[in-house]
């Protein structure tokens, strides 16, 4: 009876534990996604790691945080968004940017797992 209580136990803190990291994976994409349709690049940087892979229309490079937050604020600024249609995720986020302007831009972001946290690493608007 001891072993059941035991055995039940430990599934019941296995089970939550992995609600809780998919709740907060769905949470981090929410939060970003929101951040991505209302052109705040704070939100989105807020999410990343200390380094992070950006590629803005062709140009790639690894930047810090204080840097992709700039890359961020000259592509919005550039760029003004009008709507975020998230068309997939998980792990590799993907979606479809529409400026006010009209122009169409697709979004990709991976997060990524580091120290029990989840963080963007890698953006990619083409």
């Amino acid at each position: 009876m001891k072993r059941f209580i035991y055995i039940l136990i430990v599934g019941l803190v296995v089970l939550l534990c992995s609600y809780s990291l998919l709740s907060d994976g769905e949470d981090l994409s929410k939060k970003v996604n929101q951040s991505i349709v209302l052109g705040q690049e704070s939100g989105i940087v807020e999410a990343m790691s200390s380094d992070v892979l950006l590629n803005i229309q062709g140009v790639e490079s690894n930047y810090t945080k204080q840097q992709a937050e700039q890359v961020l604020h000259e592509f919005f600024r550039l760029n003004r968004p009008a709507q975020f249609l998230c068309t997939s995720g998980h792990s590799l986020i993907s979606g479809k940017l529409t400026t006010s302007d009209g122009k169409c831009y697709n979004v990709e972001y991976t997060i990524r797992i580091v120290n029990n946290q989840e963080f963007i690493t890698g953006l990619y608007i083409h």
